[in-house]
């Protein structure tokens, strides 16, 4: 999955929306790819609120993934079940390691407001 979503992949959608100034309403069920919200005018969202919700699942997988590795490394009574999961689980570690710090990177760097000095663009 962290492949299929990457972090810049998100991105690129946090900047294209934040270049196109805001979000248009969609039909309610038209599209099957994106959130099914109720749109209003007079909700506002957050900046950085959807590309967040992917990165946050990712984790929460990841991490019950790691912790599943953890009990039944616990678990293992022969060797080679116990080298063969603690090798999985350092590389789970690392996957889980990269999404948190792209989490924490990418929820920083919403958390400034978008202007158009910070997109390079001339004001006239």
């Amino acid at each position: 999955m962290s492949q299929l979503l990457p972090p810049s992949y998100c991105d690129l959608l946090h900047r294209s929306a934040a270049h196109l100034g805001r979000w248009q309403k969609l039909e309610h069920g038209s599209y099957s790819n994106a959130p099914q919200h109720v749109w209003s005018e007079s909700t506002i969202w957050p900046q950085g609120v959807l590309p967040l919700r992917i990165l946050n699942l990712l984790i929460w997988i990841e991490s019950s993934v790691v912790l599943y590795q953890l009990y039944s490394l616990l678990r293992s009574e022969r060797w080679n079940h116990t080298l063969s999961l603690g090798l999985i689980l350092f590389c789970n570690y690392y996957v889980l390691f990269k999404l948190l710090r792209d989490r924490i990177v990418l929820g920083k760097a919403y958390s400034y407001p978008v202007s158009s000095n910070s997109l390079g663009l001339k004001v006239q």
